[in-house]
């Protein structure tokens, strides 16, 4: 949209979104719409009422997520855009990724979680916009002092956040899940597996780790998670006993799942959380699912239960 609306305001005319690849996307888009209503109606009924009430409120506060990987992509954007000496001098394949780029972010900012798998597309599009501006940026000698500075400026700004990346990946701590998927291929083949962990990352990449095939329609708790917080922070005892009842309801699913599906390992985590035990750990549902169970490995963000009768255990 925004590369369309760039060009029509050059233009001074609405051609531009009347162009081919629009209308296929428009086309695309309004086929999507209509079969999700026809086939798939309860995404409109129960999934978009669930993320506004669970998954959009635990946001990261605007300042700091325009902070974190926004500012990155718009200072990028700038030294793109004065390297190639101006917005009239930048090239139009530029400033289409670079636009492209620029619509990402108020997906970023409404998602509010700030992290990185959210930030990727901007910041690969900027980063590419870039690149294309280097190789159009001619002789480095015959460039004024100020078009200089923005290609040097850009190119730090890659440098960055390629070794942020490469940092965070290089310094996780994945001790505990090594540890853990070791435990489990130790004792079970190919299992089936279910989380009913705080966070998601409990149990991946550990199922890709073990050989393991992940069955639960949840990757984790993290609904659970979110609507006990957002429920201990509201003031509003109508919102409370309504994200309360979301919150018992996902952890009696989770019960009936372990019971139904009967995998060979469950997972959970924040066993160094008092109030996180006693939600779920300790919730008689959980606990008559887990009768079956017992734990085979501990970690202080990790616990992994394998079931007693069934499981292909290793001799």
């Amino acid at each position: 949209m925004l590369p369309s609306l760039w060009l029509a305001f050059e233009r001074r005319s609405l051609k531009p979104f009347f162009v081919a690849e629009n209308l296929l996307g428009a086309a695309i888009v309004a086929v999507y719409v209509a079969s999700i209503a026809i086939f798939d109606n309860a995404y409109f009924s129960e999934i978009l009422p669930f993320v506004r009430d669970v998954y959009l409120p635990m946001r990261v506060p605007l300042m700091d997520n325009l902070a974190n990987w926004p500012r990155i992509v718009l200072l990028l954007a700038v030294a793109t855009v004065i390297a190639a000496g101006g917005l009239r001098t930048t090239h139009w394949d530029t400033k289409i990724l670079l636009a492209t780029a620029l619509g990402f972010v108020p997906a970023f900012l409404v998602m509010g979680k700030g992290w990185p798998n959210h930030a990727l597309p901007m910041v690969v599009v900027a980063m590419l916009a870039f690149g294309v501006e280097l190789l159009r940026f001619g002789k480095l000698r015959d460039a004024g002092t100020v078009r200089k500075a923005a290609l040097i400026f850009g190119c730090a700004l890659v440098l960055q956040m390629t070794i942020r990346a490469q940092h965070a990946a290089l310094t996780a701590d994945s001790g505990p899940v090594e540890r853990s998927a070791a435990a489990i291929r130790g004792t079970v083949e190919n299992p089936t597996i279910v989380s009913i962990a705080g966070q998601m990352q409990v149990a991946h990449p550990l199922t890709r780790l073990v050989g393991g095939r992940y069955i639960s329609r949840y990757p984790g708790a993290w609904a659970v998670s979110y609507a006990e917080i957002l429920a201990r922070g509201t003031d509003d005892p109508v919102q409370r006993r309504k994200l309360e009842g979301i919150r018992d309801r996902i952890i009696g699913e989770d019960a009936i799942e372990i019971l139904a599906e009967k995998p060979d390992i469950v997972l959970s985590g924040w066993e160094t959380d008092p109030s996180w035990n006693a939600l779920m750990l300790r919730d008689k549902r959980i606990a008559a699912a887990l009768n079956d169970y017992r734990v085979l490995h501990t970690e202080p963000e990790i616990t992994v239960y394998v079931r007693d009768n069934g499981a292909l255990v290793k001799p």
